[in-house]
């Protein structure tokens, strides 16, 4: 958890490892201003609106399979 992976076919997209207990609800806060600079803070010092959330699980490089469930996704100002 917390580990920064830049994807490697494009240098455009980041993901940010989360985790928590297995078979159980796990909450997460981020502050995306914060998570933004420290994935492209050396390319831009602005951080740009947020237009889009992406939750996202990746398995097909290792053949693996994952179920997760998430719930209430909340925006905070």
């Amino acid at each position: 958890p917390g580990t920064l992976v830049v994807n490697p076919y494009t240098a455009r997209v980041r993901s940010i490892v989360l985790g928590g207990p297995l078979q159980r609800w796990h909450e997460e806060r981020h502050d995306l201003a914060v998570d933004f600079l420290r994935a492209f803070g050396e390319e831009s010092r602005t951080v740009p609106a947020v237009t889009a959330i992406v939750i996202a699980a990746d398995g097909d490089n290792t053949g693996s399979s994952t179920l997760g469930y998430v719930d209430a996704l909340r925006w905070l100002p």
